[in-house]
C-alpha cells in the first residue's frame, strides 16, 4: 500500500515515511521532488499538473528518477507500506502522480 501523506503529520500508522520534496535551503530534497514552487504565479493544481509531464518524461529518460521510482517499487513489492510526504497533501500533489507510477511499475 502507498499513500500521499503531508510531511507536517506523523505517517498514519504501520506506514514508512518517504519525502518527496523538493530542496530548499537548508534542507535537501528528493529527486522527485517538483521543481514548480506554489506561489503568487503557480496555483496549487498547476504546480501539480506540471508535475506530471516532467515525471513522463525523466522516468522514461532512465535517470536518477526513474531509478528512485524503481527503488520504492520494490519497496511497495516487498510488503512495505510507504507514506510519500509533500508539503501540499492532502491537496492535489505531485505526489499523487509519483504514487500512480510507483503502482504502476509494481503491476508490470
Amino acid at each position: 500500500m502507498i499513500v500521499v501523506s503531508n510531511v507536517r503529520h506523523a505517517p498514519p500508522a504501520g506506514f514508512t515515511a518517504v519525502s518527496i520534496g523538493r530542496a530548499m535551503p537548508g534542507r535537501s530534497g528528493s529527486v522527485l521532488g517538483n521543481s514548480l514552487r506554489v506561489g503568487a504565479r503557480v496555483a496549487q493544481g498547476e504546480a501539480a499538473a506540471a508535475s506530471l509531464p516532467w515525471l513522463r518524461t525523466r522516468s522514461l529518460a532512465g535517470g536518477k528518477e526513474r531509478d528512485e521510482l524503481l527503488r520504492l517499487t520494490h519497496r511497495l513489492l516487498a510488503g512495505e507500506r510507504l507514506a510519500l510526504g509533500c508539503w501540499c497533501a492532502p491537496q492535489v500533489c505531485h505526489g499523487d502522480h509519483v504514487r500512480t507510477a510507483v503502482l504502476g511499475l509494481a503491476a508490470q
